[in-house]
């Protein structure tokens, strides 16, 4: 399978091709097999990029087709993912149902692959959907004999690997210590240079600012769910110029205010 190089240029030419955003890969093996691989934490604006693809103009013309999502090296999943699935599904439920004919999700292991079985009791799909163990019975279910689907799409996942690791090593540093450092000064404590490390986020669809976004808003969360700190304070905190600043960031990443987030969530 080859490589889109972003979501415009995959739906130019979907079938046999890949493309990939921070935590997952949608792919179109056959004009009847789509999926996704999905993996690490999926945070918000995961599940809203996921959501996205769902609403693209592409689906329009996309032929009745089976759907693979493979869930296995999900590690947690953002308390607002079902939310954002439902809307998203409700959105589209017309296209959808016309679209897809048999969804199969392989399930990851412990108490995540437990909160994942429970999506097909808690999002209405307009099509049947079947949770499994693993990746081999899902094809099975779906009815694809081809030995060859599951090896290249691991091969396809594989080969982001290592750029994987590097953005779970980012997260670590930018939480550590945001918001002080730099593109520089993170790159050196990663034994990067700059243009290495952005060249491995851009390979996973992502890029320094936006990691940087992502580890503001995340900061912000957990300062406005545990601390009564002023919305203001915790601009400064997290390296945002001013609350107007922090409170357009914040609602562009996670789509809601920081007040209307603190209020939900801390009830």
């Amino acid at each position: 399978m080859r490589p889109a190089a972003d979501i415009e240029d995959f739906w130019r030419d979907p079938i046999g091709s890949y493309f990939v955003e921070r935590a997952f890969l949608q792919f179109c093996a056959a004009f009847d097999l789509w999926g996704y691989m999905i993996w690490g934490d999926i945070g918000q604006s995961d599940l809203q990029a996921l959501a996205r693809t769902v609403g693209h103009k592409g689906w329009d013309d996309v032929a009745p087709h089976r759907s693979f999502i493979d869930f296995r090296r999900v590690t947690s999943i953002d308390a607002s993912g079902y939310a954002i699935l439902r809307e998203a599904q409700a959105a589209h439920h017309d296209k959808l149902a016309r679209r897809i004919t048999q969804m199969v999700i392989v399930r990851p292991d412990g108490i995540v692959g437990a909160i994942a079985e429970g999506i097909q009791h808690l999002v209405a799909f307009p099509h049947p959907v079947e949770v499994v163990a693993t990746a081999e019975d899902a094809l099975l279910r779906l009815g694809v004999d081809d030995a060859r689907v599951l090896p290249v799409l691991e091969a396809a996942r594989a080969s982001l690997a290592a750029s994987a690791r590097v953005v779970a090593d980012l997260h670590a540093v930018l939480d550590a210590h945001l918001p002080e450092l730099a593109l520089p000064a993170v790159a050196k404590q990663l034994g990067l240079s700059p243009r290495s490390l952005q060249r491995k986020l851009r390979e996973l669809g992502t890029s320094f600012q936006a990691e940087r976004n992502l580890a503001q808003v995340r900061i912000a969360q957990r300062l406005m769910a545990q601390t009564d700190a002023t919305l203001s304070q915790i601009a400064l905190d997290v390296g945002c110029r001013s609350l107007q600043h922090f409170s357009t960031l914040f609602r562009r990443m996670a789509g809601e205010t920081p007040s209307q987030w603190r209020v939900t969530n801390r009830r």
